[in-house]
């Protein structure tokens, strides 16, 4: 389906003197329940990519990975707030280690997802699709999906293409730069488009286009 233009804002803390926090949340003026279209979601699990990054590491691109961060960390933090069950997954590592954490209601969940994403590293071993295609095997009904990315290759697409035959509603939450690949909007249930501009940290807001 087509979505409709929707401008949704993302209230940005005031930059510290210091390098601020790399998951520190931003609130979001959106509901995500209400971009799934009403389903009624138990579970929200979360990927995030980071492949595109290590592939072309240079200053520029990490401040591609600190946004992707901070978005993500942003949709965790909302969805953690409305009482659901909040995962993630990811193509990157914390020391070596693959990020994994299984949809939790626990109170302490936020506090590590958020943990995971500021320890990140993009390199990993484990593709989108891949990370997609395992995880979403196990999945149980009433389980939605943000996918937090700046590129989505054909393989990427595949994998979301059959978690959806598999009635899973997947939101794609896209992060726009000059380089990557864009998804079509009519393989999700619903796409954001978060626009990356060299100055957004020091921006009294951030915005999401739908």
């Amino acid at each position: 389906m087509q979505p409709s233009r929707v401008t949704t804002e993302i209230e940005a803390p005031a930059p510290e003197p210091a390098s601020p926090p790399r998951a520190a949340p931003r609130h979001l003026a959106i509901n995500f329940l209400y971009l799934s279209g009403g389903e009624c979601v138990a579970k929200l699990l979360t990927f995030v990519s980071f492949t595109f990054m290590s592939r072309l590491l240079g200053p520029t691109n990490y401040g591609f990975l600190e946004f992707t961060i901070a978005v993500a960390a942003s949709v965790a933090a909302d969805l953690s707030a409305r009482k659901l069950g909040v995962g993630l997954f990811s193509t990157g590592t914390v020391e070596g280690l693959a990020i994994a954490h299984q949809p939790s209601t626990s109170p302490d969940t936020l506090a590590r997802i958020l943990e995971l994403l500021a320890r990140a590293s993009p390199f990993g071993s484990v593709s989108l699709a891949d990370a997609l295609t395992m995880e979403g095997r196990r999945l149980p009904h009433g389980t939605s999906i943000v996918v937090v990315a700046a590129d989505f290759p054909e393989d990427t697409l595949v994998a979301v293409g059959e978690l959806r035959r598999r009635h899973l509603p997947v939101t794609a939450v896209a992060v726009a730069t000059d380089r990557g690949v864009m998804p079509p909007a009519d393989l999700f249930d619903d796409l954001l488009i978060a626009e990356f501009t060299g100055d957004w940290p020091t921006r009294p807001t951030l915005q999401l286009a739908a």
